[in-house]
């Protein structure tokens, strides 16, 4: 085999090689920014006001009347639960996104939004009806991840 064509196969190798190594680096980085991500949404789901403003939504928000008293009786706790409505529909943005692994955050959160999920439609209906400027539409991650959950316990 002459030189140059072994400098040319050496070459070729190489180039081979760094493109191997430059997926397999891209790959691995990927899968620790979408562990990464979950921990933060994880993190961010159990913050203390996230967690209370669910609670409320899920033990006073029973249908759009329970909403609209529940912003005339207590405007924070509207808050609490507006934010916290707000925050899982971000998660479920980033799970449609594919940037959160969807199976691993089914099985972690899947329960959370089936039980949210009646008293949210309540509460965001509210919005709706009350401001000609918000749409549910403006939810619909967090409504449609709210039903996949469901039939995803419902499944098994």
């Amino acid at each position: 085999m002459n030189q140059s064509l072994m400098t040319i196969v050496i070459s070729i190798f190489a180039l081979v090689f760094s493109a191997f190594t430059w997926v397999w680096t891209w790959r691995e980085r990927q899968g620790k920014d979408q562990r990464d991500l979950f921990l933060q949404v994880y993190e961010r789901l159990i913050n203390k006001d996230i967690q209370r403003g669910r609670r409320i939504l899920r033990q006073t928000v029973h249908s759009v009347n329970d909403a609209k008293t529940l912003l005339e009786d207590e405007p924070e706790d509207y808050d609490l639960a507006n934010t916290a409505i707000a925050m899982l529909d971000v998660a479920a943005l980033y799970v449609y996104q594919g940037y959160i692994d969807r199976e691993l955050f089914m099985k972690k959160w899947a329960r959370v939004y089936a039980r949210c999920l009646d008293s949210g439609r309540h509460f965001l209906r509210e919005r709706e009806i009350r401001d000609p400027f918000v749409s549910a539409g403006e939810w619909q991650h967090f409504l449609d991840l709210g039903e996949e959950a469901i039939a995803w316990l419902e499944s098994g």
